[in-house]
C-alpha cells in the first residue's frame, strides 16, 4: 500500500446553522449544481453539535477539537454563581488549543476570515486573522497582523460586524426581497475576501465563514424548509437567489470555476482538501419555555414581592455608573431566601443552577440535600408535557458532570436542560403561561445536526449521506489531513474511512496549558455594550 501523502493546502466554508434538510433539496433541484456536483466527489454526513447546539460552544471545539467539558464555553458569556455576575468570553479562552495556534507554531501557515471565537485576533508565527461577529467595531483591532486591517478595510470599506442589522421589516415581499439582497452583499464579501487572501497572503489552511445563513434561518425558516414553503412561492423563490449566490461562493472559494485554479486539483502541483462545515443545524421554532416560571410554579423559585422589586428598581436609579447599571440589570429579581433553583441563562439549552449553600451568596440548599433536590427537579421537568397533549415538553435533563468534565471547576451547570424539539427557552419570569407554543411561527432554532463534507484527491467518496461524526472531530481530522501529530487532550478523533491510503495517527501530550476564563476582559465597557444589544439582537442575550 503507498505512503499517505500530506495534503499541500486546506480550504474551509465554515457555514453557520447549515444542516442537509436544507441543502440537499437544493442539490437535487438544480437551485445549488455546483454543490451537487461536490458531493458526488465528496466524503459527507451529519456533525452532531456540542451540548449545547450553540455558536460560541460549537466553533470553540471546532477550533480546539475539545467538547465544552474541557474549554468550558457553553456560551458567549461566562456565568459566576458566587457572585451573580455575567463576563464575555473571548479568544483568550481557546488561544493556546486552537488549530490555528498548533498549527502556526508547527511551520504551517493559516488563515481565518470571519469565524467567531477569534476576538480579540491573536499573533500566529505564520499566517493571519480577520475577526468575527464579535468584533464591536472596525475602530478596534480586529486583524492580525495590524497592519491587514488597511488590505481588509480596502476591499470592504464599509465594512461592518453587527449584520444582524442588516436584515429590516419583513412585513411585504418587498421587504423581504431586500434583506435577500442583504444577505447576498454577505456572502460577496466572504468571497471577496477568501479569495483575495488566497492571492495575496497564500497560506496552507484557510477557513472563511458565513454568518448571513445563520441570521436568514432566525429570521425566515418557514421559507428555507422545503416542508413549508410552499405557502409562499415568492419567498421560497427569493430564498433560493439567496443560496444560489452561496453555491457561486462554494464554486470560486474552492476554486472550482476557472482554469487558472488547476493546480489545485488532482494532477496539479499540490493537493487540496476541500470541506464545508456547520456548527448545527436549524428548524422552525414550536414554541418558548419560561423556564423559571416553571420552577416558581413547582415551589423552587421565589420572584420578588412588590417591596423587592421597588427596592431593587431604587438600588438601579441610583447607580450612575452606566455600566454597572446594566449589570445590575441584568441580575435576577429574586427572593433568595425562597429560592432552591433558577434558570441562570440560556444557549439553546437551559443552564439551571441549584443555590448551593457555600457556593451562591444567599445559598439555602445544604450540600447534603444537593443531590436529592437535584434528582427531584429532574423529575419535575421530565414529568413536564406540551400544553394540551401527551408529549414530554423536556426530552433530556442532564446533570452537568455528565456531560462537563470540568464542571465544578469552571463552574457551569448543576443541570442542563432539553426543551423539546423546536422550543426555545427563555429566562426572564412573565405572567402569562410558562409555555407558549408558536404555530404560525417564522424563525427558526438550532438543532443539532449540521453538516460535514471532505472533497479531495484521495477522499473517498460516500455515494449518499455518510457516517455521523462530531464538530470535535474536525479538529483532529484537519491535523491528520496535514500529516500532524494530533494532542492526547482532543476529545474528537479522526473521521474514520474518510482516506483512500489511511494517515498514520499519531498521537502526542497535549502540551497547551487548561483553557480558563481568563483573567480580565478585551472589551471596554462602551465595547460590552455593543456585543450586548448585538447579542440580544440575535437572541443569545435578554
Amino acid at each position: 500500500m503507498p505512503n499517505f501523502e500530506p495534503f499541500e493546502r486546506i480550504l474551509i466554508l465554515a457555514l453557520d446553522s447549515v444542516c442537509w434538510d436544507m441543502l440537499l433539496p437544493l442539490a437535487q433541484d438544480g437551485t445549488m449544481s455546483a454543490l451537487a456536483a461536490f458531493l458526488r466527489r465528496a466524503h459527507y454526513g451529519t456533525l452532531d453539535s456540542t451540548i449545547p447546539p450553540h455558536t460560541a460552544a460549537a466553533w470553540s471545539t471546532f477550533l480546539t477539537g475539545k467538547d465544552p467539558g474541557q474549554h468550558g464555553i457553553v456560551d458567549f458569556v461566562k456565568f459566576d454563581p458566587a457572585h451573580h455576575r455575567f463576563k464575555f468570553h473571548d479568544s483568550s479562552v481557546t488561544q493556546a488549543d486552537s488549530i490555528f495556534t498548533r498549527l502556526s507554531n508547527s511551520g504551517i501557515p493559516c488563515g481565518s476570515i470571519f469565524l467567531p471565537r477569534n476576538y480579540p485576533p491573536f499573533p500566529l508565527k505564520n499566517g493571519y486573522v480577520v475577526s468575527g461577529f464579535e468584533t464591536p467595531n472596525t475602530q478596534c483591532r480586529f486583524t492580525f497582523p495590524e497592519d491587514l486591517r488597511a488590505e481588509v478595510l480596502g476591499i470592504s470599506p464599509d465594512l461592518h460586524f453587527n449584520f444582524e442589522d442588516d436584515w429590516g421589516d419583513a412585513a411585504t415581499d418587498e421587504g423581504f426581497a431586500q434583506n435577500i439582497d442583504r444577505g447576498v452583499e454577505a456572502i460577496d464579501l466572504v468571497e471577496r475576501m477568501a479569495v483575495h487572501f488566497q492571492r495575496e497572503r497564500p497560506v496552507r489552511v484557510q477557513v472563511a465563514y458565513l454568518q448571513a445563513t445563520d441570521i436568514l434561518f432566525h429570521k425566515a425558516w418557514r421559507w428555507c424548509d422545503a416542508k413549508t414553503a410552499a405557502e409562499n412561492p415568492y419567498r421560497r423563490e427569493q430564498i433560493k437567489k439567496f443560496f444560489r449566490r452561496v453555491d457561486q461562493m462554494l464554486n470560486r472559494v474552492f476554486g472550482l470555476h476557472s482554469s487558472a485554479s488547476q493546480r489545485m486539483r488532482p494532477g496539479g502541483s499540490g493537493r487540496t482538501l476541500r470541506v464545508i462545515c456547520s456548527d448545527h443545524g436549524h428548524g422552525l421554532s414550536n414554541g418558548r419555555v419560561f423556564i423559571n416560571n416553571l420552577l416558581a410554579k413547582w415551589g423552587y423559585l421565589k420572584p420578588l414581592g412588590s417591596f423587592g422589586r421597588a427596592s431593587r428598581q431604587l438600588r438601579l436609579l441610583t447607580t450612575f455608573d452606566a455600566a454597572s447599571r446594566r449589570t445590575k440589570s441584568r441580575e435576577m429579581g429574586l427572593d433568595w431566601s425562597g429560592t432552591k433553583a433558577y434558570l441562570a441563562h440560556v444557549g439553546i439549552y437551559g443552564f439551571v443552577y441549584m443555590n448551593l449553600r457555600g457556593r451562591e451568596a444567599h445559598g439555602i440548599v445544604a450540600p447534603e440535600d444537593y443531590e436529592k433536590e437535584r434528582d427531584a427537579l429532574i423529575a419535575k421537568f421530565m414529568q413536564e408535557k406540551i400544553p394540551g397533549t401527551d408529549t414530554p415538553l423536556f426530552v433530556r435533563v442532564y446533570k452537568g458532570e455528565e456531560i462537563y468534565a470540568r464542571k465544578q471547576e469552571l463552574n457551569l451547570p448543576d443541570l442542563v436542560v432539553v426543551p423539546a424539539d423546536g422550543y426555545y427557552p427563555r429566562k426572564k419570569i412573565t405572567r402569562g403561561p410558562a409555555v407558549r407554543s408558536t404555530p404560525n411561527a417564522i424563525g427558526g432554532v438550532h438543532r443539532t445536526q449540521g453538516v460535514y463534507a471532505f472533497e479531495g484527491e484521495g477522499i473517498v467518496p460516500s455515494l449518499g449521506m455518510g457516517a455521523t461524526a462530531n464538530i470535535a472531530d474536525m479538529a483532529p481530522t484537519i491535523l491528520q489531513a496535514l500529516g500532524q501529530p494530533i494532542p492526547k487532550g482532543m476529545t474528537g478523533r479522526p473521521i474514520p474511512n474518510l482516506f483512500e491510503v489511511p494517515p498514520p495517527t499519531k498521537y502526542i501530550d497535549d502540551k497547551a496549558p487548561s483553557t480558563s476564563s481568563g483573567s480580565s476582559s478585551a472589551y471596554s465597557k462602551d465595547e460590552e455594550q455593543e456585543i450586548e444589544k448585538r447579542l440580544s439582537d440575535l437572541g443569545y442575550l435578554e
